[in-house]
């Protein structure tokens, strides 16, 4: 997964360059290059509103319901190396 914030662009650049499927977190935020439309899409997992990010957060959760292993990729401008985290 990668785009959940449609201001970060290098990992769907990345995983597009080497054709490998994924899923565009935030589409509708990535065209227009803005951080969310209506809020943190992040934060709008488990929340039942009328923004756009708690839709689209229900269909993330369809689209990878049944995975294995889900890897969400985010961009950071603060300065540090790279950095992964793991949670089951």
């Amino acid at each position: 997964m990668a785009g959940l914030y449609g201001n970060e662009r290098s990992p769907v650049r990345a995983l597009g360059h080497k054709g490998l499927d994924f899923v565009l977190g935030n589409p509708k935020a990535y065209e227009r290059n803005i951080r969310f439309i209506d809020r943190d899409l992040n934060a709008s997992f488990g929340v039942s509103d009328s923004s756009y990010e708690s839709g689209r957060a229900t269909e993330i959760l369809n689209e990878i319901n049944g995975g294995d292993v889900v890897i969400d990729f985010h961009t950071t401008t603060a300065p540090g190396v790279p950095f992964a985290v793991l949670t089951e």
